[in-house]
């Protein structure tokens, strides 16, 4: 923050859309708007009360003037969501260093020790946590609610790991912040599997080991909101797939876990605002099952 000593700075007003540039003078430096008039839309574009209102006055006048009575999937707009997700994460670092490297073929063993430090019971279909890989010493770290996250955040603890006794130390609170998106129709999007992807129907037998437009959708339309806690009418996502250059990947678990399989690679689609936003928040929470021993770890990126 500057101090009043500062000389006065030029800003672009935060509201999207808004390419206004002001000076910020040194009794007005926490101003991050132009003007009133962008500051409350900022706020009524990022209120989900108001957005959703907005959006059924609209339904409202194009039903009474224009005789419209259904909506183009295409044009729809992003779910309105909070600020937040219902996730936040910390990082884990392990004492003394394991035997062996922590990987999928043994996650289970993270798994067990996570369940415990955590202390929550498992959870079906909805998982109590997700293992996230990360660029740390230890490698990997935890994905949970915030109010589990927060108790457990920047703790030490004993804990047991591949049947040796370790301390456990956990890194700071990190929230995630609901993807913002803002434009609509057609969106090209990539899918690059961190992790291999696990897409399994509804009653758990079998695997798709593959990728298509209907697996894809199925999982973004009932595993990820649940987890978020809304509901996302069918009607309103569109996905197609574009190509896809993945190969099948079966990882050995071990013990009564058995083999889990999926899919590695990556893939191209094309889907509205909807269903971009609900990839966005995959790339966070994970992207179909088995999140909870690290599967499902995506990179989404736009596609020129």
């Amino acid at each position: 923050m500057p101090s009043l000593a500062e000389p006065l700075g030029e800003r672009v007003c935060l509201r999207d859309g808004c390419d206004t540039r002001f000076d910020v003078g040194p009794y007005r430096h926490h101003q991050l708007f132009c003007s009133d008039r962008c500051r409350y839309a900022h706020r009524d574009a990022t209120n989900p009360k108001a957005i959703n209102s907005n959006r059924a006055r609209c339904r409202r006048w194009a039903a009474e003037h224009r005789n419209v009575h259904s909506s183009n999937a295409w044009l729809l707009g992003a779910p309105a969501y909070d600020v937040m997700l219902p996730a936040a994460g910390f990082t884990l670092s392990v004492s003394p260093t394991p035997r062996w490297p922590v990987e999928l073929r043994n996650t289970r063993a993270l798994h067990g020790m996570v369940t415990g430090l955590l202390g929550l019971p498992h959870t079906k279909p909805v998982p109590a946590f997700a293992l996230s890989p990360i660029q740390t010493a230890f490698g990997w770290g935890v994905i949970t609610n915030p109010e589990t996250a927060q108790r457990v955040a920047n703790l030490s603890a004993e804990a047991v790991l591949f049947d040796r006794d370790v301390t456990v130390a956990t890194g700071p609170l990190v929230r995630i912040k609901t993807p913002r998106v803002t434009k609509r129709g057609h969106r090209r999007l990539r899918i690059d599997a961190i992790t291999p992807v696990c897409v399994r129907n509804s009653s758990s037998h079998w695997t798709h080991v593959t990728p298509t437009a209907s697996n894809l959708g199925s999982t973004l339309l009932h595993h990820l909101p649940m987890r978020l806690g809304i509901r996302v009418d069918m009607e309103t996502l569109r996905l197609d797939l574009v190509s896809r250059e993945t190969q099948v990947e079966r990882v050995p678990l071990g013990g009564k876990y058995g083999n889990a399989g999926g899919w590695s690679g990556s893939c191209i689609v094309d889907t509205n605002a909807v269903g971009e936003w609900l990839l966005r928040c995959a790339e966070s929470l994970g992207l179909g099952g088995r999140t909870a021993f690290g599967f499902g770890r995506v990179r989404i990126s736009n596609v020129e």
